[in-house]
């Protein structure tokens, strides 16, 4: 889930519309109206083809690593299907990025 340009910061609706609560909230809602379908989130903010890279290089780490027969994937269903065949359940992608760094505000 990937809330839109300006999510964050739409005047138009109130801040507890605009915080990662109430993504969660939505998420919850759609999973309730499609029992078996995907339980979490992801949100990119800024950088989601940097994260898919990653998640795509780790996928073919585990596979060899485990020595898990396979072949590249060549498109969005592939790279689901090689996450389920290596059991994959969810993906945590977390940066830290401080506030205050050299005593200088970011």
């Amino acid at each position: 889930m990937e809330p839109w340009l300006g999510f964050y910061f739409d005047r138009n609706i109130g801040p507890e519309k605009r915080s990662n609560y109430a993504l969660r909230e939505t998420l919850l809602a759609a999973k309730h109206k499609s029992p078996g379908g995907p339980d979490r989130g992801l949100h990119l903010r800024r950088h989601p083809g940097m994260v898919s890279c990653f998640v795509k290089q780790a996928l073919l780490d585990i596979a060899r690593d485990t020595n898990t027969p396979f072949e590249e994937p060549k498109g969005r269903e592939g790279w689901g299907r090689l996450a389920q065949k290596l059991g994959v359940k969810g993906i945590h992608i977390a940066s830290a990025t401080p506030s205050v760094r050299s005593g200088r505000s970011r």
